[in-house]
Parts: C-alpha cells; sequence; structure tokens
C-alpha cells in the first residue's frame, strides 16, 4: 500500500462494516479507490455465480454497460456523499 494510501485509511471503515446491499460506496484496495457497490447471486440459475464488490463501466456516451469485480478486494469503505465524484 503506498504512504498516501496508508495515510488515508484512519478515515475509512473495515471492509466487513460495510453495507451489503446495492448501495454505492467508496471503497479501497491495494490499487486506490473505487466507487463500488455489494452484490451476490449464488444460485447460478440467470448467470454464473458471483459474489463482491463491483464498479459501473461505462461506455463514451455514460451509459452503464457492464460491472466490473474490484480486485483485489477492498480492504476499507466510506461512505459515498451527495455530491462527491463518482
Amino acid at each position: 500500500m503506498s504512504t498516501t494510501t496508508a495515510n488515508t485509511v484512519e478515515a475509512w471503515h473495515p471492509i466487513s462494516t460495510a453495507p451489503q446491499t446495492q448501495e454505492d460506496v467508496r471503497v479501497l484496495n491495494a490499487d486506490g479507490e473505487h466507487v463500488a457497490h455489494y452484490a451476490s447471486d449464488l444460485s447460478g440459475e440467470d448467470q454464473p455465480p458471483f459474489k463482491g464488490w463491483f464498479s459501473e463501466v461505462r461506455d463514451d456516451s455514460g451509459k452503464v454497460t457492464r460491472f466490473q469485480e474490484i480486485v483485489p478486494k477492498p480492504t476499507h469503505w466510506k461512505p459515498l456523499h451527495a455530491g462527491q465524484p463518482r
């Protein structure tokens, strides 16, 4: 973890305390900050089973085209406040 990232961890909460809903929050991993939500579907009915933290992938027009899992797994989170850039 970079020095900058390590210095900001105090303002973050352990990922184990994050809301496991589809609410967007800021998450932190070794690569930096991401806006993401937790999602899971282990049924395997409509698609392969999945569970984890996902961020939106948008095309040039801004339309969400898919969701991408955040890897490596996040270690910390904090709320995404209204008006904060995504």
